[in-house]
C-alpha cells in the first residue's frame, strides 16, 4: 500500500478526578470568538473572518496543540490545564471541570 490512512487524533478532557468528561477530534475544539476575530484581524487583516479564514485558524491552534502534546507526553500522559502555555488555555472555550487533557490515537 503506498498510503496509509492518517489516524484521527482525539483529545481526551479529563476532571480532577481523571473522570472521561469529553472525547473528541481535536479539530472539534470550540475556539474562543474573541480569539479567532482577534486573529484573523491581525493575520488575515479582516475583521469579518469567513468559514475558510476559521477553519484555518482552527487548524493551525489544532496543530499547535498537537505538537505541544506529544512532546508532553514523553514526560506524562497528561498535561493538567492550568500547565499549557496561556495561548491554549485562552483560545480554546474548556469546560469548566476540565483539569487536564490528553491526546489520543482513534
Amino acid at each position: 500500500m503506498l498510503f496509509k490512512k492518517k489516524k484521527k487524533q482525539i483529545l481526551v478532557c479529563l476532571d480532577s478526578n481523571g473522570n472521561l468528561i469529553r472525547s473528541s477530534e481535536l479539530q472539534e475544539l470550540p475556539l474562543n470568538e474573541d480569539y479567532i476575530l482577534r486573529t484573523s484581524k491581525n493575520e488575515y487583516q479582516n475583521d469579518e473572518p469567513c468559514i475558510i479564514i476559521r477553519t484555518s485558524i482552527a487548524g493551525d491552534v489544532c496543530n499547535r496543540l498537537c505538537k505541544f502534546l506529544q512532546n508532553a507526553a514523553a514526560h506524562s500522559e497528561s498535561v493538567a490545564l492550568k500547565d499549557l502555555p496561556e495561548e491554549f488555555q485562552t483560545c480554546i472555550d474548556w469546560e469548566p471541570a476540565v483539569q487536564s487533557i490528553r491526546m489520543q490515537e482513534a
